[in-house]
């Protein structure tokens, strides 16, 4: 990299070179698990929240200029549409996957929400991110507003308040990338 870490050309750089890696996980239909070497996991299959995030990220990415992952966020998109497809509720269950996400990573009255569970819904990492936070945030607000429940925005309202009062510092107002609690987190 040629310029000052954290400058705009830095940025760009870094950008390019975690897109070049993220573009390894391309597969027939969506996307799959990669090693830390960049190679696709094939003991592990297609799993939805990771075709999400990949087609998320790569619409990030075009958006910030990065022309050539227009391809890639669209065959997300068809993956979602396709492969998984939840022909039960004519899409995805939307607020099956909050409910299981709300279940497993809110727990026992502790700030924050719990980003990684395990298949039993117990925590697997004890920190809590605050970009967790702000998945959630946009995840109960988008809910609010498709189904009308104000439930959602329960979540949402109780989820900033957590985040203004456990993440950001009461002086500055920045936000902290995590929190642990006095027990670990968990």
């Amino acid at each position: 990299m040629t310029d000052q870490r954290g400058s705009l050309l830095w940025r760009a750089e870094a950008r390019r070179g975690v897109l070049t890696f993220a573009k390894r996980s391309r597969l027939e239909s969506g996307f799959g698990w990669l090693s830390d070497e960049g190679t696709i996991d094939s003991c592990r299959p297609p799993e939805l929240w990771i075709n999400a995030r990949m087609t998320y990220v790569f619409s990030l990415a075009f958006l910030a200029g990065e022309g050539d992952c227009t391809e890639f966020a669209a065959h997300g998109v068809e993956a979602l549409s396709t492969l998984f497809h939840d022909d039960d509720d004519n899409g995805w269950s939307a607020e099956g996957f909050f409910e299981r996400a709300v279940s497993d990573g809110v727990r026992d009255g502790l700030p924050g929400i719990c980003y990684t569970p395990d298949w039993a819904g117990k925590p697997v990492v004890a920190e809590r991110f605050q970009w967790v936070m702000a998945e959630a945030i946009l995840a109960a607000d988008a809910l609010a507003k498709a189904t009308g429940e104000e439930r959602y925005r329960g979540f949402a309202d109780r989820w900033w308040q957590e985040v203004n009062t456990h993440f950001a510092d009461p002086h500055d107002r920045q936000l902290a990338s995590r929190i642990v609690t006095d027990n670990g987190g968990v």
